[in-house]
């Protein structure tokens, strides 16, 4: 029983100390290839648009064509997105999660 309360106990020190390593990352803005991931990417915009995401690549919504097919990752942007709008420190909490 020791043992694992031990084993718990350093499984949350680690997740914390990850997320404190990490917390500078809150305060910036979107960079790069977030512009066509997230920002102009019309695929977040609404629930309707599952099906799209699941048929056409990550930026697609932004009306890109590349080779870069992750409906998770683009799931999860969208249920972000939906909750907590574009903001920058919310796709970078999620992408450390």
């Amino acid at each position: 029983m020791i043992f694992k309360s031990r084993k718990l106990h350093f499984c949350l020190l680690l997740i914390g100390l990850v997320f404190l390593a990490y917390s500078n990352v809150y305060l910036f803005q979107f960079l790069y290839d977030d512009e066509f991931f997230i920002v102009k990417n019309s695929f977040l915009d609404s629930f309707l648009n599952l099906g799209n995401i699941f048929s056409h690549s990550l930026t697609g919504g932004s009306g890109y064509a590349d080779s870069f097919y992750r409906p998770l990752q683009a799931s999860l942007y969208l249920i972000t997105n939906q909750i907590f709008g574009r903001q920058p420190w919310a796709f970078h909490f999620l992408n450390v999660f």
